[in-house]
């Protein structure tokens, strides 16, 4: 312990905390220039970084492109227990981590090498998901249980309560041998945020013995964010990294507090790559992940990301305004004119991925921005169910899935909600009918909005315009 605080002290640089009166939950370690191989203790709080003496961690001012105070800093709490990466948001101070520039707040997992000008240095964490620091030992007193975290952070992030409905859906009807071959454990949930947006998701095993697709959302008064993923990989190893993006995505929304401004891209940018980070830590490489998350603002502005062959749908009516585009050998394809889009279903290279998370070299993110109008549908599913439901099928059973007419009367909530559902179950049924003997896991999340006008009103539907 001496040793290393003599070592850190040289030439002016304070370690991060006393020893032995602080615990430590990680490491700064600088991998290049001057003091390459030293290294900075992180403890709990807030560390900043910069060339001046009144930072925590006191950088060299061998390093060009450094600021002098706080270039930006990194954080844990007892509470949220999530390294943060804080940016200042100086233009000519910019912080890139794995290559990629960020902004704003970044989750950090781990083993993340973080530039500053000249500067690069690697962030370990001692403090994880498998080893933290015994309640009693943390600064500050003992935390707070499970059940008060979770309610303290519906309320910091605004939540507004919304009604749900979960349960097993039934069976579909046929003959013994058919509902074997399918065995089609599904799970069916519902919400509504009065006066915004109505979403459904469903999801089917088929035949399969895992469900290696997940799905999650999370809102507040302001933004909502929808997120659908299919894992590959072999074994379990599917389950895990779809599991793993979703228990990515959770934390990446509760450490953003629920809003992703100012700049929407990067925030699904930085999800994206510590999703994938997380996927190949936590399946040791040897998972991936499909992934596509749109994120909803409520003035009627819509940012999707996705990589991988997960889809995401924006309808009008029975008009499919966008799909995204799949990273698939298929697509390639057509892309080179030497497959027609309506050849692709049937298709076998379309199971071939070209980019999905989970890889040493983070994919880039396909993203797409879009406005939306009252009673629009954004539709995401895996392949699962694109692969037996081509674009008609789909555009089809989802058509009068939002009609205008549900947004009025006293009880608009309630028949909203059941036909919406019952839109949703109609497009499982066809998957069903439709699979063969050997039907892929399918999932869907299906979101209506009604955005409001710039005055805080309930925007119009500008189809009675037209």
């Amino acid at each position: 312990m001496i040793q290393q605080e003599k070592m850190l002290s040289a030439g002016g640089r304070p370690s991060c905390g006393p020893f032995p009166d602080s615990l430590v939950v990680g490491w700064m370690v600088i991998v290049s220039g001057v003091d390459c191989g030293k290294f900075f203790p992180l403890t709990y709080g807030k560390a900043s970084m910069g060339t001046a003496e009144s930072n925590t961690l006191v950088i060299s001012e061998e390093y060009e492109g450094v600021a002098e105070e706080s270039h930006c800093s990194i954080s844990l709490t007892k509470d949220d227990r999530l390294f943060k990466l804080n940016v200042c948001g100086e233009e000519n101070f910019p912080v890139f981590v794995n290559g990629e520039r960020v902004a704003g707040s970044f989750i950090l997992l781990g083993r993340e090498e973080i530039r500053l000008g000249d500067l690069k240095l690697v962030f370990v964490a001692l403090c994880d998901e498998n080893f933290f620091w015994p309640e009693e030992m943390i600064p500050g007193g003992e935390t707070e249980s499970a059940g008060e975290l979770e309610r303290r952070d519906w309320e910091e992030l605004g939540e507004i309560p919304i009604s749900s409905i979960s349960w097993d859906m039934q069976r579909c009807a046929g003959d013994v041998s058919e509902r074997e071959c399918l065995s089609d454990e599904q799970r069916f949930s519902c919400f509504l945020q009065k006066n915004w947006l109505f979403m459904c998701s469903d999801s089917m095993l088929g035949d399969r013995k895992e469900q290696q697709d997940s799905s999650g959302y999370w809102n507040n008064e302001e933004w909502a964010f929808f997120v659908i993923v299919d894992g590959a990989g072999g074994h379990s190893l599917g389950a895990e990294a779809s599991r793993a993006v979703i228990k990515t995505a959770s934390r990446y929304w509760k450490a953003s507090v629920g809003m992703p401004t100012p700049e929407p891209r990067l925030w699904l940018e930085s999800f994206f790559l510590c999703a994938n980070e997380k996927v190949r830590v936590e399946t040791y490489r040897g998972g991936r992940a499909s992934v596509t998350s749109v994120l909803l603002h409520r003035s009627g502005r819509c940012y999707i990301g996705h990589v991988g062959d997960c889809r995401a749908y924006h309808l009008r009516g029975s008009k499919i305004c966008f799909r995204s585009k799949d990273d698939n050998v298929a697509q390639l394809l057509v892309d080179q004119g030497l497959l027609s889009a309506d050849e692709v279903n049937g298709n076998r290279s379309r199971h071939q991925l070209i980019k999905a998370l989970g890889g040493s070299i983070p994919p880039k993110m396909g993203y797409r921005e879009l406005e939306y109008e009252r009673g629009d549908l954004f539709f995401l599913c895996t392949d699962g169910v694109w692969g037996v439901l081509d674009d008609f099928l789909i555009a089809a059973s989802l058509s009068d899935a939002s009609s205008p007419m549900y947004w009025k009367g006293p009880d608009c909530e309630m028949r909203q909600r059941e036909h919406l559902a019952s839109s949703v179950q109609s497009l499982f049924h066809s998957v069903r009918f439709l699979s063969s003997c050997h039907a892929d896991n399918a999932s869907c999340t299906v979101v209506s909005v009604s955005p409001l006008s710039e005055d805080g009103a309930e925007g119009p539907d500008r189809r009675f315009f037209d």
